[in-house]
């Protein structure tokens, strides 16, 4: 179901939705499981060929969810603050629906590397070091976009 956004005077283009999505630190992945049961949970990930990278263990919840829906929803904020004074807020969003899967060999060892240059710039060796080191233990799970959309108020 696709619904109109309200606020159309704030809405950005699709280009610089994306640029919000490779911009902030984290975000929210929201999955359901074939049952219909909500699931969000906080990620730090990273953009990639217009599609969103998020590592996490190899077993869990969301890993579960997937497997049963691959359906998902993501959202980041890349900057909000209250303005009290106007009764406001300044802001940049962006959110993405879209699908996800398990991330194959190549997406996985290309994604920790561009999640190790997004939040361990100038760590990169050392970073390549430790992943690889936990390889075995760590999954990648690949969100295609079927649309984004984004909005601000700066």
């Amino acid at each position: 179901m696709d619904i109109e956004m309200r606020r159309q005077d704030r809405k950005v283009s699709d280009e610089k939705a994306w640029e919000m999505l490779e911009k902030a630190e984290w975000g929210i992945l929201s999955l359901a499981s074939s049952g219909g049961d909500p699931y969000g949970v906080p990620v730090n990930y990273v953009c990639g060929d217009k599609e969103i990278y998020i590592h996490c263990a190899v077993e869990g919840k969301k890993i579960d969810i997937i497997k049963e829906n691959g359906k998902a929803s993501f959202c980041s904020v890349v900057s909000a603050k209250a303005i009290p004074k106007k009764f406001t807020t300044a802001y940049e969003s962006a959110i993405a629906k879209g699908k996800v899967e398990i991330a194959s060999e190549a997406e996985k060892r290309k994604a920790l590397e561009l999640l190790i240059g997004k939040y361990c710039a100038g760590l990169e060796k050392e970073g390549l070091d430790y992943t690889e080191k936990l390889y075995g233990m760590t999954e990648v799970i690949k969100f295609t976009a079927e649309s984004v959309s984004g909005k601000s108020n700066i």
